[in-house]
Order: C-alpha cells, then structure tokens, then sequence
C-alpha cells in the first residue's frame, strides 16, 4: 500500500511538476508578449513624439507664414489707403484749379460781354446819329 501511496505521490509529484513546466512557459509566452507590447508601445510613443515635434514645427512655420502674410497685407493696405489719400488730395487741387479756372472764364466773358455791350450801344448810337444828321432829322 505504502508504494502505490508513494506511486501516487510521484505522479501527483509529476503532475504538479509538469503544471509548474506549464506554468512556466506560460509566463515565458506572457513575458514574451510583454515585452513585445512594451516594444510596440516605445515605438508608438517615439512615432508619436516625432509626429508631435512635426506637427509643432508646421503650426510654428503656418503661424510665421500668416503673421508675414498679415503684415504684408498690412503695409499693402496703408500704401493703398496713402496712395488713395494722395489721389484724393490731388483730384481735390484738381478740383480746385478747374473751378479757379471756370470762374475766371466766367468773370472774362462777363468782363468782355459788358465791353461788347457798350461798344454795340456806341455804335448804335453813332449810326443813329450818323443816321439821323444824313437823313436830316
């Protein structure tokens, strides 16, 4: 009795054995799989810094390009808006000058209208008169 107890044991012994060998593989295969995730994770968070760096560097440079685009349109616009201004100013001397020279036209024609008048009123006058001493009235 005492072997088969013993023959027993040993083939619990065994058994327990071969779960422990079990055991043990299944922890070489968990740290395997482990270690391969932990891998796949350092790669991932590298991938992920650099796409990081990548992605700060490319808002860096979109910042830099519209804040020249800004100041570009900036000085455009106030070049624009002087050169509108100078425009401006020079249509109103323009204006100005047109408007010196139209009264002045006017003024002339009046001048040379009222010496036309009085030069028509003579001569009306000495042909009536002239008129009158040959007609004898």
């Amino acid at each position: 009795m005492w072997r088969l107890e013993q023959s027993e044991k040993d083939s619990e012994i065994i058994d327990l054995t071969q779960q422990v060998r079990d055991g043990h593989s299944s922890i070489d295969q968990l740290q395997a799989e482990l270690r391969s995730l932990r891998s796949d994770l350092d790669t991932a968070t590298r991938d992920a810094a650099t796409f990081k760096r990548q992605a700060a560097a490319e808002v860096e440079s979109l910042t830099a390009l519209f804040a020249s685009q800004r100041e570009d349109l900036e000085r455009r616009s106030a070049a624009e808006q002087a050169q509108s201004s100078e425009e401006i100013d020079r249509l109103r001397a323009e204006s100005a000058r047109l408007r010196a020279n139209l009264e002045a036209g006017q003024t002339r024609y009046q001048h040379e209208e009222t010496q036309w008048t009085q030069k028509v009123n003579i001569c009306f006058v000495v042909w009536t008169v002239v008129l009158s001493t040959f007609l004898g009235h």
